[in-house]
Order: C-alpha cells, then structure tokens, then sequence
C-alpha cells in the first residue's frame, strides 16, 4: 500500500536527510500549500490536507520529462541530476495519456505555456482522487531541490445523485462562464488556460439562468472520470461525490456541469447562477454548490 507523506511538517527533516547528497542523481520536490496544506496531486476533497505527489508521472525540467521517484529514505525526488545550469520546472509534463491531454511549452521562464484540454480524476477505492494541478519552479544551477508554486484556482464540486439508483459516469463537461473576459493566467513567467475559452454554447434546463450571458466569458473543460484506473465512477444512490479541479479564469459567475454515460451519451445538463461574481485565486479553493444529479 502507497504511503502518502505530510510533506509540510517533514519539510525541514527532508531537507537535512531526505533526498540527500549520498547519491547525485536525484532532486528533491517540494509545493507550497493550498489554503494551508500541502496540495500536489492527489487529494481527499474533504481534507486536502492529506495532499501529495503522485509516483510514476513526469516534471517537464529544462524542456525535458523527468519521472517522479518516491524514494523510501529520501521523499519525492525527480531522477536526474542537479543541472549546472538555471533550472525551470513545469508539472506535469507533456502528456496524453489515462485521459490526460496536456500540453506544456517549457521555455525556461520566458512565454512558457501550459494548456489543459483534457483531465482524469481519479478516485481511489482507499479515499480521495488524483488529478493534476499545474504547478512551476525556478531553482540556480546545481541546486538540489525544487520548490513549486501552484499556476491556478482550486474549485471543489460536489455530485449528489437524488435518485434511488447509482448514477455510472463517464466524464464531466465542466462550463464556467464570468461577467467579465477571460484570459490565461499567468505566474512567473508561466501562462496557464483550459484550452477552450470562449466562445462556448450556453447549456442548462431552460430558465435556470436568467440574465444576458455573453459566450465569449466562457471557459470550458473534459473531465474523464475514473476509479482507481478504470473508466467510469459511480455516485452511490443517495449518494455523493466530490472532486477538485485546477481553475485558470479570474472570477466566476456562472457554472454548467454535463454529465455523460459510458457510452458517451449525455446523461444531464445542470446549470448554476452563483448570484454574484467571485474572484477565483491562485492557490485557493473555492467550493461550489452542489450539483443535483438524477
């Protein structure tokens, strides 16, 4: 069974005898809380306190991937040797696989890019689920750790089913929309966006959203669902679910969630008015309310 380390409190320890010098292959990696923890990749919705690296997926370092390593004695470390030159680190790398479609430009700190146009989230039989969150890290030449800082928002969105029977998804349209444009979002020197912002076709039971919506404040997102790798999760009857996503608009007004089967077909559509605008924050969460499902 996978332990997943409270990176935080360790920090100091890891640091002095984690990833140490005994061998010069590795680097060590840390990330800056979210809302107070220690969020990576894998979280528990309820307590992202819980939060940590995932093994096995790969940090774009200097333009090239490199696979996270969960070494016993030293923590998380990418599998590489300190550069003798600035590195600039983006996670996750460069992917396109288990329902990740994910593009990253690493261009060491200058116009770099990444563009989200599709996510898994995975949940695990144990609790919590995976899902990449954008992170970035500068570090000089020949430095043996890499601090990241999150690249965007957290939403946490909640699935209930008011049926009496379990509800089997697929994946999730997720269709944020703003009172205002919608940008990339930047933070040093790292641009990050869902590779779809507007224009997009408002969604939604007629008359749940009242008011003028403009397309071109919309942002859009493919959520591929999974359970503890394999396609589909299931919201138990009278049950509920609860996922977070990383978020790249500025504020948010306006939410539509498409749920679809496992076939591919549209299992519903519900749309929200959150009744006011809300400023979406690097490195914070904001939880939404909760989605009813049938």
């Amino acid at each position: 069974m996978k332990t997943y380390r409270y990176l935080g409190i360790m920090l100091v320890a890891a640091l002095a005898v984690g990833c140490s010098k005994d061998k010069a292959d590795r680097i060590s990696i840390f990330a800056e809380s979210m809302n107070g923890s220690d969020s990576k990749v894998w979280m528990d919705p309820s307590n992202v306190n819980t939060a940590t690296w995932v093994e096995g997926e790969a940090i774009d370092l200097n333009g090239n991937p490199y696979t996270i390593v969960d070494d016993v004695d030293r923590g998380f470390c990418l599998d590489i040797e300190p550069q003798d030159r600035a590195m600039y680190a983006i996670y996750p790398a460069t992917t396109s696989t288990g329902g990740n479609d994910i593009t990253v430009e690493n261009n060491n700190g200058t116009g770099s890019r990444v563009t989200l146009r599709s996510l898994a989230v995975n949940f695990l039989s144990t609790s919590g689920h995976t899902v990449c969150f954008p992170m970035e890290s500068q570090a000089m030449a020949r430095s043996s750790a890499l601090y990241f800082n999150h690249l965007t928002g957290n939403l946490r969105v909640t699935l209930a089913d008011t049926s009496a029977m379990p509800v089997t998804l697929g994946a999730v349209k997720i269709v944020l929309r703003s009172t205002s444009d919608v940008a990339p979002i930047s933070h040093n020197g790292v641009t990050v966006s869902w590779a779809v912002q507007g224009p997009t076709m408002p969604g939604g039971e007629v008359g749940e959203i009242s008011g003028d919506q403009d397309v071109k404040y919309s942002s859009e997102m493919y959520f591929v669902l999974k359970t503890d790798g394999n396609a589909n999760a299931t919201v138990a009857a009278r049950g509920s679910k609860s996922f977070c996503v990383p978020v790249t608009v500025p504020s948010l007004r306006y939410i539509t969630v498409t749920g679809y089967n496992p076939d591919g077909s549209q299992r519903f559509t519900i749309s929200k008015d959150l009744g006011t605008s809300i400023a979406i924050t690097r490195n914070r969460i904001r939880t939404l309310p909760t989605i009813n499902i049938k």
